[in-house]
């Protein structure tokens, strides 16, 4: 357990470093993510999320909330949901997000078109869990547009605080790297819950 801790610590200090950058100052925001689902019958889930963006500078946080019907089979999900945003800009998007498991990595992925513009949101996430709670990865998010892209990528550290059969609670880092834009430093509170 102390080594799986020290390795978590040294891990969130190299990816939380403005040394991992070659910007001085990548922008630093916080997620929290609440993500229930009911079960409707055997395969088919009611889907909803909540996402509250908190960013320390720069473009304000927003908070979003996200509702609609998922269907799991083994350890594959997919959700169809609309999504509201409220923020800066408020928007209504479709949103689709898959997500399966390979042996020990697991991968998501979700794309959603914008409703009240040109413009689509794309964001994918791997990891492989490296030694009990640990997991390390990669992940890339993006927002499309006619006019100006967003192009996000880099490495996670993930740490499960709470498993079991219906909920998980899970702690991750990530550090993304944007080419046209300041970089980006983000600590995620992940909430899954199965009712």
């Amino acid at each position: 357990m102390l080594r799986q801790t020290a390795l978590l610590m040294a891990a969130l200090v190299a990816l939380a470093s403005p040394l991992s950058s070659q910007q001085s100052d990548p922008d630093q925001m916080s997620r929290l993510i609440i993500h229930p689902t009911m079960k409707l019958d055997q395969h088919w889930f009611a889907a909803s999320w909540l996402i509250g963006n908190v960013r320390r500078a720069g473009p304000p946080g927003n908070m979003n909330i996200f509702g609609g019907l998922g269907y799991r089979r083994g350890g594959s999900s997919l959700e169809t949901m609309i999504w509201r945003q409220w923020g800066r800009k408020n928007n209504w998007l479709l949103d689709v997000r898959n997500s399966f498991s390979l042996g020990r990595t697991s991968f998501f992925t979700e794309v959603s078109p914008f409703l009240s513009q040109r413009a689509l949101y794309h964001m994918s996430v791997v990891e492989a869990v490296v030694s009990g709670p640990l997991a390390l990865g990669a992940e890339t998010e993006n927002t499309f547009r006619p006019a100006k892209n967003s192009i996000g990528y880099g490495p996670r550290v993930s740490w499960t605080l709470v498993k079991n059969a219906n909920s998980r609670l899970i702690l991750t880092t990530a550090y993304q790297y944007h080419p046209q834009e300041r970089d980006l430093a983000r600590m995620y509170l992940i909430s899954h819950r199965k009712f």
